[in-house]
């Protein structure tokens, strides 16, 4: 169940569902929120996405993301080839980035470790897939548990009604790492159901490093591990935090919303 279901909720999570939601999703890094509304940052700005501390690295990827976000939302391209029945290939510009790391999100969901493992081997570097893969079944672990799952689901099987977990991506952040190497931080929606019926929802944002990658077929981008000085530039920045879309913290800061029919 995403936003275009379940209105939209300026609410936060409380202190348990942050917890729960936070230990089921796979990010490198995670920005928890607290209960209340946050005002807006002496640095975070809409325009802000490419950061500053980068000046001077020009990338070579073609820039496409606006630098406010627009009232109908970006609107993703598409990658242009199947691999295990998710799409890659992404364009060679910044949106491509984001698309990626928005594919690997959606990508995230239920409870199959076979299926999470897929996605990450799709997705990441091949010298880093063991890095990546073994923080998928951390998080499907910790959302079984979370769920009240049994921690062997079949690859293509089904939960025990009526659990779930979903992720809808509803707006993205952009840090310039380098020449085509950028920190996306995702906003996301994200629900989950256990097999009581108890359900778990809010905003919640988390950052993932994609750097593009060249091969003889032309490449595409990929998640990295990255170093530790890349790991503690992002955390350094000044990232977003979660907010509702339409509300004056998502402007303030500066979150750039997708648009609504990709979600």
């Amino acid at each position: 169940m995403g936003p275009a279901s379940h209105p939209l909720r300026s609410r936060t999570v409380t202190v348990i569902a942050l917890a729960v939601i936070t230990a089921a999703a796979m990010w490198l890094l995670t920005r928890p929120h607290t209960t209340g509304s946050h005002g807006p940052s002496a640095r975070s700005r809409p325009g802000a996405q490419i950061s500053a501390a980068t000046s001077g690295h020009a990338p070579a990827s073609r820039r496409e993301s606006p630098r406010t976000s627009p009232k109908e939302g970006v609107v993703l391209p598409g990658g242009s080839k199947l691999v295990n029945g998710l799409p890659t290939r992404f364009p060679y510009t910044d949106l491509g980035a984001v698309a990626t790391q928005v594919a690997v999100s959606r990508a995230q969901i239920g409870f199959d470790y076979d299926t999470a493992i897929t996605a990450v081997r799709t997705y990441a570097t091949t010298q880093e897939s063991a890095v990546f893969v073994e923080r998928a079944r951390l998080a499907i672990g910790e959302r079984c548990k979370a769920a009240g799952v049994p921690a062997n689901v079949p690859a293509g099987g089904e939960a025990p009604a009526p659990a779930s977990y979903a992720v809808t991506p509803v707006a993205y952040h952009l840090q310039q790492l380098g020449t085509d190497y950028y920190a996306v931080t995702l906003l996301s929606y994200i629900t989950l159901t256990t097999t009581s019926g108890t359900s778990k929802d809010g905003f919640y944002s988390g950052t993932q490093l994609v750097r593009w990658v060249r091969t003889k077929a032309g490449g595409d981008w990929k998640l990295t591990q990255g170093s530790n000085a890349d790991v503690r530039k992002v955390l350094d920045a000044d990232r977003p935090k979660p907010a509702a879309p339409g509300s004056e913290t998502f402007k303030s800061e500066g979150w750039i919303q997708l648009n609504a029919e990709q979600s």
